[in-house]
């Protein structure tokens, strides 16, 4: 019988694979680089919460470890790049495509090592659940990238939100923050003893972040004392 938590991890799924969905939808009509990047991340996380709820019924595959660590940690990286290029509103400046291309960089030397790595000894995280975060990994893998990409990537979805809340009054920003701070309590609370709480706080938080975003991407944009748009 397939527990609760392994049914909310896979409805997080299904709920992301419509939320990217909408994104493709919207990048398809309006364009912007933000709609892609969100798009990306919300199929990461569909992958990554596919892979919760598979290791909940049948336990931890190397295959499944390694494709479900790889999403969980670019997916944040991802939703940065999203969120820096949204900052912009349309202006493609420096910050943007440095950025862009720091996420593209790191994420394909991460894929590489990643399947350089080979088979992954599994057999003490039976039971595990989905609280083995970097466990499982080698000590370089486990110590850079999530440093590089989850940290990083986490810090400019929380704090970017906010100053363009502080700036604009908006309430998108303050979706897409919360929704970030939510993501990232969950991983800490799996940690710590509650691995039930994931699933769950995952898709409170990616709903909101998908909330979020989806208003920013339908305000007006205001103008500044400069002329210049949000």
């Amino acid at each position: 019988m397939l527990s609760i938590t392994a049914w909310v991890a896979w409805a997080a799924a299904v709920v992301s694979l419509g939320l990217a969905g909408s994104m493709i939808k919207r990048w398809a009509k309006r364009g912007g680089a933000h709609h892609f990047w969100w798009a990306a991340s919300f199929l990461l996380y569909t992958v990554a919460a596919f892979g919760e709820g598979y290791a909940l019924v049948w336990g931890w595959t190397s295959a499944i470890y390694k494709i479900y660590y790889y999403a969980a940690l670019v997916l944040v990286a991802t939703m940065a790049a999203g969120e820096v290029d949204l900052l912009g509103r349309g202006r493609r400046g420096w910050a943007q495509w440095t950025f862009t291309a720091y996420v593209v960089v790191v994420s394909l030397v991460f894929l590489v090592q990643l399947i350089s790595l080979g088979p992954l000894d599994m057999t003490r995280f039976r039971g595990a659940g989905t609280a083995i975060g970097g466990e499982a990994m080698p000590g370089l893998v486990r110590a850079w990238y999530p440093l590089l990409l989850s940290m990083v990537g986490g810090v400019i979805l929380i704090v970017g939100p906010l100053w363009s809340w502080w700036e604009t009054r908006q309430p998108s920003g303050l979706l897409i923050a919360f929704g970030a701070i939510i993501l990232s309590a969950a991983g800490s609370a799996a940690k710590t003893g509650y691995p039930a709480l994931l699933p769950i706080s995952e898709l409170v938080g990616i709903l909101l972040i998908w909330l979020g975003v989806m208003r920013a991407g339908s305000a007006p944009r205001t103008e500044q004392p400069d002329g210049k748009g949000e």
